[in-house]
């Protein structure tokens, strides 16, 4: 137990998404970008540009070239068979690092599409 009541006994705040989908739902709903469904994979474009995929444990961002480098050089990422502006990140936990992360990947993301 932190002791912290914004925390439960696992550290997570308080209303923090717990899954993957769930922190790319919040991220996509906060620019009002919506994804496209095929089979179990989830593709998010801007102007008929993709910008991030979901298929299971892993999403996968195109950022600028400066924040992909930055990106890869944090936790749980690495470079994606997408092409060399894409990250691939696979997150061990979904804790507040990772949440925040994510989200602002996907908001970058979703703004160099536009």
């Amino acid at each position: 137990m932190t002791g912290d009541p914004t925390t439960d006994d696992s550290g997570s705040a308080a209303g923090r998404p717990r899954s993957l989908a769930e922190v790319l739902n919040r991220a996509a709903s906060s620019v009002d970008a919506i994804g496209a469904v095929a089979g179990a994979t989830t593709t998010w474009s801007r102007d008929g540009q993709a910008f991030a995929v979901h298929a299971g444990d892993v999403v996968e961002f195109r950022l600028d070239g400066p924040i992909a480098a930055a990106a890869l050089r944090t936790p749980d990422t690495e470079p994606s068979a997408r092409g060399p502006e894409w990250v691939a990140v696979q997150p061990g936990e979904v804790d507040r690092f990772a949440v925040d992360r994510i989200e602002s990947w996907f908001i970058a993301a979703w703004r160099r599409a536009g």
